[in-house]
C-alpha cells in the first residue's frame, strides 16, 4: 500500500484524542484519516500511493485552511496540567475561570501580567509550607488585579494561606 509512509500518515497523534477514526480500503490502496471530521461536515486528509491530499466538501474552497488542527488555548493548558500536574485536578477549574475571562495569553503567561507564567502561579498557590509566603511583586500584582476583578476561586484549588487572601 504504501509501506511505512502510510503507516507514519495512519498514526497522526492528536494528544487532545484517545482515538483516530481512518477508513483504510486496500484493495485501492488508500488511506482517509480521521473520517470521522468528514461526519460533521469539516476537512480531512487522504494518502494514496505515497502522496496526501485533502478532502472537503464540494462547496467549500480547495486549499482553504480547514485542517487547521491546532489545539485552542483551553486544549493546549488542559493538555499542559494533565502532562505537568496529572494528580491536581482541581487547577483545571481554576485555569477554566481564568481562561474564560481570558487572562492568558497563548505564551501561557498572563495577559496583564507578562512577567507571570502559569507554572510561577501553580507554584505559589500550591505551596503550604513555604517559608516565605509573601508573594514577589510581580505576583502581588497579579493577586491583586485578579482580585480587585471580583474573581474567586475555591479554596480547594488553592493550598497557600497568602493567596486564598487574595483569591478566595
Amino acid at each position: 500500500m504504501g509501506g511505512q509512509n502510510s503507516l507514519n500518515f495512519y498514526h497522526q497523534d492528536n494528544p487532545y484524542f484517545q482515538f483516530n477514526f481512518a477508513y483504510i480500503n486496500s484493495k485501492k490502496n488508500y488511506i482517509i484519516n480521521n473520517i470521522d471530521r468528514l461526519l460533521v461536515g469539516e476537512a480531512t486528509t487522504m494518502f494514496a500511493q505515497n502522496l496526501v491530499y485533502s478532502i472537503h466538501l464540494k462547496n467549500s474552497r480547495c486549499g482553504s485552511a480547514e485542517l487547521n488542527t491546532t489545539p485552542s488555548l483551553n486544549e493546549s493548558i488542559k493538555d499542559f496540567l494533565m502532562q505537568n500536574y496529572p494528580k491536581q485536578k482541581l487547577l483545571r477549574i481554576m485555569f477554566d475561570i481564568f481562561i474564560n475571562r481570558n487572562l492568558i495569553g497563548t505564551d501561557f503567561y498572563f495577559v496583564n501580567h507578562p512577567d507571570v507564567h502559569i507554572i510561577d502561579f501553580i507554584r505559589y498557590c500550591n505551596n503550604k509550607f513555604g517559608k516565605n509566603n509573601v508573594p514577589n511583586s510581580s505576583m502581588k500584582n497579579l493577586l491583586k488585579s485578579l482580585q480587585s476583578a471580583n474573581i474567586k476561586i475555591p479554596q480547594a484549588c488553592i493550598n497557600n494561606n497568602m493567596a486564598r487572601k487574595y483569591l478566595c
